[in-house]
């Protein structure tokens, strides 16, 4: 798991960076896909897991190659993203966070593991006027 860029250097490559060297599979390709292009199919939810709940098309399955600061960058620039559920190891470090908190579209948003810093969900919660709820357990 890889990603401590910071949020300028993912604009400024985000319509170049090859789908397959930040992503362990196709599923999660196709999930970071259907994030960049702003795809429909994210008016619900995505789920963010260290393992499969229901073998979802909307589950992104972490694994040691998938790049985390991609996938944050990608959800929060998402404009369709519904539901946002997280339970899965985020390692100290990654960007994920920086980016997710940038999405103004999340109406809830449900965190089942340890992010880290949780002050940068202010960003989050004070941005976002659509947020309806928020569990942090």
């Amino acid at each position: 798991m890889v990603g401590s860029l910071d949020y300028a250097y993912y604009k400024e490559h985000a319509q170049d960076v090859k789908l397959d060297d930040i992503t362990s599979s196709e599923r999660n390709k196709s999930i970071i896909q259907k994030l960049r292009d702003g795809n429909s199919d994210f008016k619900d939810s995505l789920y963010i897991l260290d393992e499969p709940m229901e073998d979802d098309d909307c589950e992104f399955i972490v694994q040691q190659s998938d790049n985390l600061g991609w996938l944050g960058y990608f959800v929060g620039e998402n404009k369709r993203l519904g539901g946002l559920f997280i339970k899965c190891y985020l390692p100290p470090g990654t960007s994920f966070v920086e980016g997710f908190c940038r999405n103004r579209s999340i109406q809830f948003l449900d965190i089942e593991c340890d992010i880290g810093d949780y002050l940068s969900l202010a960003s989050l919660v004070g941005n976002n006027i659509f947020l309806d709820s928020l569990e942090v357990g």
